[in-house]
């Protein structure tokens, strides 16, 4: 990985075009036992959170996923699988493949608590970058990104090799990193406990669009 940016933790908001937001909710969410995308929180799902604010800095939001069906209701574009069963790897591959624009702002859906500042944040940095990733506490959120379709290729050569690890794909990119300071917003929700955290009045930060 050659890292090309570490960013301050001041950057202003932004709007930018040239980028679509992606869900991904590919995962089988074992730990939680149900489906983490369509798990409530403020009377809306995780999926309709994240996708009301990334459409607050960027122009399109699509959800990608291996079962397209089970995310009709929502109205939201869903990009299915084409390499299926790879993680998140395989989401994000598909993902690029099927917009239009040239990179991608990828969330993961169990980390409903992002905001559109901190997106605003990672979209400011290096455009010239393969991956603009988030870090928080010393940890990189790899599904918490800017991809750039410049990344296919590795990510083509490694699908077929079956090497999935998104860590590992980014040892072989050009790396801009994001320093993040809330840690709590950067939490993913993996766990009944870590949903019932989350709700428990007092204890998370509101949802912050």
């Amino acid at each position: 990985m050659t890292v090309s940016a570490i960013l301050p933790q001041s950057v202003r908001g932004v709007s930018d075009p040239g980028v679509t937001g992606v869900i991904l909710a590919g995962g089988k969410s074992a730990r939680m036992g149900s489906d983490k995308a369509l798990l409530r929180l403020g009377g809306t799902t995780f999926i309709e959170t994240l996708a009301r604010t990334l459409g607050r800095v960027v122009d399109g939001v699509v959800i990608s996923a291996g079962e397209p069906g089970k995310y009709e209701d929502t109205g939201i574009p869903v990009i299915p699988d084409v390499r299926r069963n790879c993680g998140p790897l395989g989401g994000i591959h598909a993902a690029l493949l099927g917009i239009t624009t040239a990179r991608a702002l990828v969330v993961a859906c169990d980390f409903p608590l992002v905001s559109a500042e901190e997106c605003a944040r990672i979209l400011a940095a290096d455009p010239g970058a393969d991956v603009v990733i988030g870090r928080c506490a010393g940890r990189l959120q790899p599904l918490f990104a800017v991809y750039s379709k410049t990344t296919l290729p590795v990510m083509e050569r490694r699908l077929d090799e079956g090497r999935y690890s998104v860590r590992g794909c980014l040892d072989e990119l050009n790396v801009a990193i994001v320093e993040l300071a809330d840690r709590v917003r950067m939490s993913n929700i993996n766990t009944p406990r870590d949903y019932s955290r989350l709700r428990a009045p007092g204890t998370a930060p509101a949802v912050r669009t």
